[in-house]
């Protein structure tokens, strides 16, 4: 949600090999892939102030 990490740095860190694997995966969780989920997070958040 809030990370400074890149979505590629959250991937490594989990131990994915490859990120277009985490973005499929992620995709199918949230519907979304990982960039445009949290571009309308942040839009959502600003608009509430968190």
């Amino acid at each position: 949600q809030n990370s400074e990490q890149t979505v590629e740095q959250i991937a490594k860190a989990l131990g994915y090999q490859d990120v277009s694997h985490l973005s499929r995966q992620f995709r199918q969780h949230h519907g979304l892939p990982p960039h445009t989920w949290r571009k309308q997070y942040h839009a959502l958040a600003s608009k509430v102030g968190i």
